[in-house]
């Protein structure tokens, strides 16, 4: 109630920002009014439907604070050590490019894009931050952009990362393999996977028939889930 009268009364005279850190309950069903302007949702009197995280993107003003004025600290250097929280909080943040290049090439700003999603394994390496699902979106983007080399390296790492990752969780002998954090994280590698071949068939073949070999164990049927054109 205190936020919903200060809201009210607010005649937007001054901005009101909502944590992008928080948990969703704290945004009061608001979120389709946020615009993200970095670690920050800003509250405007502008509805937005999105499919990928909440509210709307100010695409120019978000790149150039990104680009031009973030201060990433030490994050890139390999010797400085990032904790579970930290790791928590930067992954936030490699998001946010994705989400940065989705609304750039949503505007036909592919070469920004592109900009925009080197940035982001610039300052946050994947030898900081390793590669997961959350960098599927990137590697869209990538490919939407028309960089497909890039995308195409990229998918082959995030394979090549997740085909490990997921060896390691399998390893895990009775009781522990039945643990429920343990086939959450069996169930999102092979999600992982499954959307890198699906990414694959859509952009590049080759790179595809690489990912079929390397994955036949898992998805056995896998030439069956698409159809040409």
């Amino acid at each position: 109630m205190m936020v919903l009268e200060m809201l009210a009364n607010n005649n937007w005279e001054r901005p009101v920002y909502f944590a992008i850190t928080v948990s969703h309950d704290n945004y009061l069903n608001l979120s389709d009014y946020f615009q993200m302007d970095g670690m920050g949702y800003r509250f405007v009197p502008i509805k937005t439907d999105s499919d990928y995280g909440e509210g709307r993107i100010d695409a120019d003003k978000l790149y150039d604070k990104m680009m031009n004025h973030f201060r990433w600290g030490n994050i890139s250097n390999p010797k400085v050590y990032l904790c579970e929280t930290n790791l928590r909080l930067i992954s936030i943040l490699r998001r946010n490019f994705g989400r940065l290049a989705s609304a750039l090439i949503e505007e036909n700003k592919k070469d920004s894009a592109v900009m925009a999603l080197d940035r982001a394994y610039e300052v946050i390496p994947d030898y900081q931050l390793s590669l997961s699902y959350i960098d599927l979106t990137h590697l869209e983007c990538y490919y939407m952009a028309d960089a497909i080399d890039k995308g195409s390296a990229l998918a082959e790492k995030i394979f090549k990362t997740t085909s490990e990752e997921l060896d390691y969780f399998m390893s895990f002998p009775e009781p522990f393999a039945s643990n429920a954090s343990i086939r959450r994280e069996v169930q999102n590698k092979n999600f992982t996977l499954l959307q890198l071949c699906d990414l694959a068939w859509l952009y590049d073949r080759e790179l595809y028939e690489t990912f079929k070999i390397n994955a036949g164990a898992i998805f056995p049927n896998l030439d069956g889930r698409y159809q040409d054109d």
